[in-house]
């Protein structure tokens, strides 16, 4: 820190600004949140995707796999 400097070495304008720049961003960030709150959108949520799970199926019965149908047959080929 400058303690014991003098005034003039351009202290006193840094804390000034500092304090003014301080001032301006608390005014900015209150009135856009008090603005939001007014305004009152509300965050919705996505849903996540399902995951895919395996689909236990009969021989012979058409088990959904995506897009399209895949029939299990009790056939070995």
């Amino acid at each position: 820190m400058h303690v014991g400097r003098p005034a003039d070495a351009g202290l006193t304008r840094a804390r000034v600004m500092m304090a003014a720049g301080l001032v301006v961003a608390a005014l900015f960030g209150f009135g856009v949140t008090g603005w939001y709150d007014r305004k009152g959108p509300h965050r919705i949520p996505v849903e996540p995707e399902p995951e895919e799970t395996a689909v236990l199926a009969a021989p012979g019965v058409p088990a959904a796999h995506g897009n399209r149908s895949v029939y299990i047959s009790s056939e070995s080929g």
